[in-house]
């Protein structure tokens, strides 16, 4: 069971998605990332129903629903400003329960699990406009997930929180939805959202899908300079492939990332450097180094470039300090947990990145 578009289109307005392929499988959090205006609740919105198709197919389980309205898909839609009635947080969740069928000991036995899997069950007499924002999220997504949807569809819903609150639901939600074997896409335009809570990401631009994968195949190896610059990966060097060869499946894996296919060599400026490569070509390129790629100090170990940058700027981060080095490449981005000062030179080298064409 889960959620697959086909050769799907989809318009609001006059904004046009196109011919999209995608799937989502039980159990699985795939998020839509892209720029605001890309579509990703234009996609959201197509899946529900909301919005009529314009070609292909949807199915949510085996179940083709292209035509079927709504309020007969058996999914449930949560928002960025939920909307709750003004009764107990229990009547609220209660409520998801949309069959009449259900005997009033399971609808009891059903709302007290989803109150106990989103940690409110002592919030379930009070009043829901009573709640924090934080707090009526959690009332939100327990109503949807109260009846055990064939997919849940989450459209932005902690935008507006706190990170300590957002990391906090993020914890009970993708609990609940790995217990329930729930289909869910995820639209999100937070970077560290999508890569910390998905199973995959999907990013969009140009009205389509630039890019689906794992968090970290799609962070570390973007397939375009648009993806690139969206996931914050600011070092993009342009670069002159000479040699490009086949590993066979033995190439150098860094971070959870597979063996790559393909090793390119490449010179960046007057430096020749080997980082795993997206296909075979020659020519122009792009290397894309992540920040905490970017090694600084003489304890770096790998492809020492054998030269010193100028440190321009120090910024403090919680996993580190963000420094922007000014090179003979151009001005770098490095994330390290080691200490520099404003008008510092330090050596610097590269551990790994990713050649893209041009």
């Amino acid at each position: 069971m889960g959620i697959e578009l086909s050769d799907f289109s989809a318009a609001n307005g006059k904004f046009v998605l196109k011919h999209l392929n995608l799937a989502v499988r039980a159990g699985e959090i795939l998020c839509l990332l892209g720029p605001s205006g890309s579509g990703k609740s234009t996609l959201l919105q197509a899946v529900a129903g909301i919005l009529p198709p314009l070609h292909g197919t949807v199915k949510i389980g085996e179940k083709d629903v292209t035509k079927i309205p709504l309020h007969r898909r058996g999914t449930r839609l949560v928002f960025q400003n939920p909307t709750l009635f003004d009764r107990s947080v229990r009547e609220n969740i209660e409520f998801g329960i949309d069959d009449p069928a259900v005997p009033l000991p399971r609808r009891r036995y059903l709302t007290d699990l989803a109150l106990s899997g989103l940690r409110i069950t002592d919030l379930a007499q009070r009043n829901a406009n009573t709640l924090s924002g934080g707090q009526k999220q959690r009332v939100a997504l327990a109503r949807a997930l109260v009846s055990n949807p064939q997919a849940l569809l989450l459209d932005e819903p902690l935008a507006h929180l706190e990170q300590n609150v957002r990391t906090q639901i993020h914890i009970d939600l993708v609990t609940q939805i790995r217990r329930f074997k729930i289909p869910t896409v995820y639209v999100t335009h937070d970077i560290d959202d999508a890569l910390s809570v998905s199973d995959r990401v999907a990013v969009l631009g140009n009205r389509t899908i630039l890019q689906e994968g794992a968090p970290e195949s799609v962070y570390y190896r973007p397939n375009c300079k648009e993806v690139a610059r969206l996931l914050g990966i600011s070092n993009i060097l342009s670069c002159t492939v000479i040699d490009v060869r086949r590993t066979e499946g033995a190439g150098h894996a860094a971070d959870f990332l597979p063996a790559p296919d393909f090793l390119g060599v490449a010179h960046i400026g007057e430096r020749r450097f080997t980082f795993p490569c997206a296909q075979e070509f020659r020519g122009p390129g792009l290397a894309c180094i992540a920040p905490a790629r970017v090694l600084l100090g003489r304890t770096a170990e790998k492809q020492v470039v054998g030269q010193t940058g100028n440190v321009i700027s120090s910024v403090f981060h919680r996993w580190g300090r963000i420094y922007h080095i000014e090179t003979v490449f151009g001005t770098l981005v490095s994330c390290s947990k080691r200490s520099f000062h404003v008008g510092q030179y330090v050596d610097f080298s590269f551990s790994d990145g990713w050649i893209i064409p041009q």
